[in-house]
């Protein structure tokens, strides 16, 4: 019953090939669907302009990114180094342990002050950007399913719509409903650790960093893993599929048999030029969601490293503990960024790809 479905599919997408055959390229531009130019207009990029892009331009472009968003880090590496070099110099007058430790301790409480609202805020920006992600995905792989069948990916159609679409909702609902508080709580308990109070979660801490890394691990893995199978069996059943629709078509049809089906081969290698640019417009609308969040992250794990090492520098071990424990959590954060941007990306790409003609 499946097999017949697909055939039937395949044969209605056969015919709005041959109906499409004998259209100028005025006309089949005027043919394609609302949505699909939609989501192509969408695109912040088009395809001439990206292959027309340079190494230089490309430079140009994450430097100027990193400008635009070094400002506020760079401000709050000024605020960090300036509390620390005051506290190295209170340090210096009084050459006793207590004293030392009740001076890191304070130090650790106002860094935490001062660097809390930067997190939370990056925090509240990483949620909002797979919240709109979500959105537009949500939108856009109905667009995109469609665009696979009308190039006889059925099968194809069916992984993208199926495991890719509850894949990108299901995690992106995680990240923002589990991994987001977790990371939260990470930063409390870092906090507490650091302070050096009656409560000791350092293992607890470096459990929770173990068991995010390695579930984002297993996510990948498992993710790809399954892409990779369903997709190469869908290849393979929409390829006998389309071969033998259009051996139908070609032996069944009287005198121009032979000529619609090579026409309609023709016709299907324009509309897989129309998915290539379908889905490039959907990468390039993610990359640049995530791509300047991702040099924000960035920007300031370099800052909070740099932090580190002068609060290494000037004997302030709790502290420099605490900013190291800013910086795993930014890792966990840009890891979770880079996850679910590569997921999107690799499953468009591999639709993309697939799907020779027959």
């Amino acid at each position: 019953m499946k097999i017949m479905k697909k055939m039937f599919m395949l044969f209605a997408c056969l015919a709005l090939c041959s109906s499409l055959v004998f259209c100028s390229a005025e006309q089949l531009d005027n043919h394609i669907p609302k949505a699909w130019s939609d989501t192509v207009k969408s695109s912040p990029i088009t395809v001439d302009d990206f292959k027309n892009i340079t190494f230089e331009g490309i430079a140009d472009y994450l430097i100027g990114i990193v400008i635009d968003t070094a400002k506020a880090p760079l401000r709050l590496f000024a605020k960090l180094c300036a509390a620390l070099i005051v506290a190295a110099i209170v340090h210096s007058f009084y050459d006793s342990d207590g004293v030392a430790q009740l001076s890191d301790t304070v130090m650790t409480l106002a860094l935490f002050t001062l660097c809390c609202g930067s997190m939370m805020a990056l925090l509240t920006e990483f949620s909002q950007v797979i919240e709109e992600s979500r959105v537009y995905l949500s939108a856009f792989i109905p667009v995109f399913t469609s665009v696979l069948v009308s190039c006889g990916q059925t099968s194809g159609a069916t992984v993208y719509n199926g495991i890719f679409f509850a894949a990108c909702m299901l995690f992106s609902s995680a990240l923002c409903g589990i991994g987001i508080p977790i990371i939260r709580i990470y930063l409390a308990l870092n906090a507490i650790t650091c302070s050096g109070g009656i409560i000791d979660a350092s293992s607890l801490v470096t459990s929770v960093e173990k068991w995010i890394k390695w579930i984002l691990t297993f996510i990948a893995t498992a993710f790809a893993a399954l892409l990779g199978m369903q997709t190469a069996l869908a290849q393979s059943t929409d390829n006998v599929l389309l071969k033998a629709s259009k051996f139908i078509v070609g032996s069944s049809v009287p005198v121009i048999g032979r000529a619609v089906s090579d026409a309609m081969s023709s016709v299907f290698s324009g509309l897989k030029l129309l998915k290539g640019t379908i889905g490039f417009a959907a990468i390039a609308v993610i990359c640049a969601l995530f791509i300047p969040l991702i040099i924000k992250f960035v920007v300031y794990h370099m800052i909070f490293s740099m932090t580190q090492v002068v609060a290494s520098g000037v004997g302030m071990g709790k502290t420099a503990k605490l900013l190291d424990g800013f910086s795993k959590c930014i890792s966990i954060c840009i890891s979770m960024l880079f996850l679910f941007l590569l997921m999107v990306v690799s499953s468009t790409m591999v639709m993309v790809l697939i799907g020779g003609s027959a």
